[in-house]
């Protein structure tokens, strides 16, 4: 590993993709700093997928108790069904469009079922 990768677990790496599933089990981790447009599936309570870049694949199982966490400004949320168990998730900063995260799932409440966390405050000695 070089240095950079010591420091920057999200260093530049070529983007994932092909037809595999990256899949999230319970209680685990998935963070991932380069373009995917691999899917994506939620398999177990209380996963989180940590996000340098927004996917373009569809993300699957999404539930209750699970977390995707963007690891870039969003300031708003906006929710579109598409039909009866797939939506869009569009996250925006201010005016612009972050990225658009499409689920399909058994989530239910809508647009309730989603929220923004206020932002991390880092502490300096």
């Amino acid at each position: 590993m070089t240095a950079t990768g010591e420091i920057d677990p999200y260093e530049t790496n070529p983007a994932i993709s092909g037809s595999g599933i990256l899949v999230l089990t319970e209680d685990r981790t998935l963070g991932l700093g380069v373009a995917d447009s691999a899917a994506i599936q939620f398999a177990g309570p209380i996963a989180t997928l940590l996000l340098a870049a927004v996917p373009t694949p569809t993300i699957t199982g999404f539930a209750a108790g699970d977390r995707i966490q963007i690891e870039q400004p969003v300031t708003g949320l906006a929710y579109t069904r598409v039909n009866g168990n797939t939506a869009a998730l569009t996250l925006t900063n201010g005016a612009a469009t972050v990225g658009v995260l499409n689920l399909t799932g058994t989530f239910s409440g809508g647009a309730s079922a989603f929220h923004l966390d206020p932002p991390r405050t880092v502490r300096t000695p």
